[in-house]
């Protein structure tokens, strides 16, 4: 009677450990065992809604002080680039040759739009906290001081043969001016992504993605795969624009026609790649390849035409594919953008082998916002709900 009584009144061992295992969870959730039965589901959503958001304001904070630093720095950029541009032009009657003013206005319009588009890639990499793109950046800052120095030399030379008194010590100064701003902006700005921002977006990436190991190698990938576009649009269309301003002088040619009307069907094509691989849609990823191929052809040819008979068309040179001003420019944007272009086709291709592997899930907001990414979404989620339930 006794071992009954103490049976009973003396806990079970599987008991005690639901116990400490309630206790413990408890604990780890900032819940006392007292508020057991008042615990509810919705105060845990809301609790989980709350930290997520206080866990991004610190990012949120930090993206807009690096965002207001790239805005600054272009906006120094585009007024020091523009105040040049306007010397130039000023002056243009004392250059003595055509090709040399073309080339300097060339020089000055594309580090005009390389201003422009550094903004554009700071507001992409931060709303889509892609640290591998803000990290492109700072490399493309670099390339930005290249050729900065480049553009020193080859003002300093306009500013030797043409320019004197106050003109010469104004234009000279704001080419290092330029300089100091671009070198400032990346330091700033390299310390904001691993000082600041880096630990805040692991976590927010740890939270969407877990700790799958092939999802996260595959994001990577996909990161890869878009700054690789970013740089694909900027490189191709600095190729596009110079060729047409340097090669192309008669502007109601069908070439010049041509050229023009690939620009702005160059950013839909790449936003099509961009959009076949966050959907996983195989047909169109491999019409994405098939466009990167078109394009990659296309920059081939043109570079090609650069040393061959064909450029005495343009009566640059003296004879057939001699140098004329510009084309040294013309073939680094060229060769770039085959490299660039043959790497996203690699990246595209082995996304598209790992279709179906757990990225869908992760990018499932992306393009949400269009009504035809909304339902493409939707469709995804329901059809694998169906093969759960199945």
């Amino acid at each position: 009677m006794e071992a009954h009584k103490s049976n009973s009144i003396t806990p079970s061992l599987s008991e005690t450990h639901q116990d400490d295992a309630s206790s413990n969870f408890f604990q780890y959730a900032n819940i006392s065992p007292e508020r057991n039965k008042e615990y509810d589901l919705q105060d845990t959503t809301e609790s989980y809604i709350a930290e997520s958001e206080t866990s991004q304001s610190p990012y949120i904070r930090g993206a807009r002080v690096f965002m207001a630093i790239s805005i600054v720095s272009a906006l120094l950029l585009l007024a020091f680039e523009i105040y040049i541009y306007a010397v130039i032009n000023l002056h243009k009657d004392k250059l003595g040759s055509n090709p040399r003013y073309t080339e300097l206005s060339t020089f000055l319009a594309l580090f005009i739009f390389a201003s422009v588009f550094q903004m554009l890639l700071s507001y992409i990499g931060l709303r889509s906290k892609n640290l591998l793109l803000l990290t492109m950046l700072c490399v493309f800052y670099c390339c930005m001081l290249v050729y900065t120095g480049i553009q020193y030399q080859e003002i300093s030379r306009f500013v030797n043969e043409v320019l004197h008194g106050a003109w010469k010590r104004a234009t000279k100064g704001v080419n290092i001016t330029a300089i100091a701003v671009i070198g400032i902006t990346l330091v700033v700005q390299t310390y904001m992504i691993f000082g600041v921002l880096r630990k805040h977006v692991q976590w927010i990436r740890y939270k969407k993605i877990g700790a799958n190991l092939k999802t996260r190698q595959l994001y990577l990938v996909y990161q890869i795969h878009r700054s690789l576009l970013m740089l694909d649009f900027f490189f191709f269309l600095g190729f596009t624009v110079q060729f047409i301003v340097i090669m192309v002088q008669d502007k109601s040619s069908v070439e010049f026609i041509l050229t023009v009307i690939v620009l702005p069907i160059t950013i839909l094509l790449l936003i099509f790649c961009d959009f076949a691989i966050t959907r996983e849609l195989a047909w169109a990823a491999v019409v994405a390849i098939v466009i990167l191929a078109c394009g990659c052809a296309y920059v081939l040819f043109k570079t090609i035409r650069l040393y061959t008979k064909y450029t005495s068309a343009y009566h640059l040179g003296f004879k057939p594919g001699s140098y004329f001003p510009g084309r040294k420019s013309l073939v680094t944007f060229g060769v770039l953008t085959l490299v660039l272009l043959f790497a996203t086709m690699t990246l595209e291709l082995y996304l598209i082998c790992n279709f179906h592997s757990g990225l869908k899930n992760v990018l499932i907001d992306s393009y949400s916002r269009i009504p035809w990414g909304k339902s493409t979404a939707r469709e995804d989620e329901s059809r694998e709900e169906s093969l759960e339930i199945d």
